[in-house]
């Protein structure tokens, strides 16, 4: 049965709605960045990638990758990102040095755009998962 509201009641909830709108939405991003990030670390495995060669020797570009949630103001912004603090346990050196040549390709290297195609392929999870939260938010206030 649905619950009748006085105009008070709906004044009050109304205001309300950005900040649980927000929580719910946050917690749904950190959700659909994770899916992501997992995404993205698959494209660099062996044997789940969807590129002729896998960008794996030694692992350390497949556990660079992070997913992260960013609030500012009203904005909340899913990241999936190389973090750059990982190194190259072989030649030391940055995983920053090489994963834009990995992820983009050269004149002599073909791309494998593992952030990118992530992003692409989970796309309809992170719609789905980002306005369930909302409707979720909204359907708690109402009770």
């Amino acid at each position: 049965m649905d619950k009748i509201i006085t105009p008070e009641e709906l004044q009050k909830l109304l205001k309300q709605i950005p900040l649980e709108i927000q929580e719910e939405v946050e917690a749904g991003m950190e959700k659909a960045a994770m899916i992501v990030e997992r995404r993205a670390k698959l494209n660099c495995q062996p044997s789940s990638t969807p590129y002729y060669h896998a960008p794996h020797i030694t692992g350390t570009l497949q556990a660079s990758i992070v997913g992260i949630v960013e609030k500012e103001g009203n904005s909340i912004m899913g990241i999936i990102q190389v973090d750059p603090s990982f190194s190259n346990p072989i030649s030391q050196s940055s995983v920053m040095e090489y994963a834009p040549f990995v992820h983009d390709g050269t004149s002599k290297m073909e791309a494998r755009p593992f952030l990118l195609d992530a992003i692409i392929t989970e796309q309809d999870k992170v719609v789905k998962i980002v306005s369930d939260s909302v409707v979720t938010a909204l359907k708690g206030m109402c009770q």
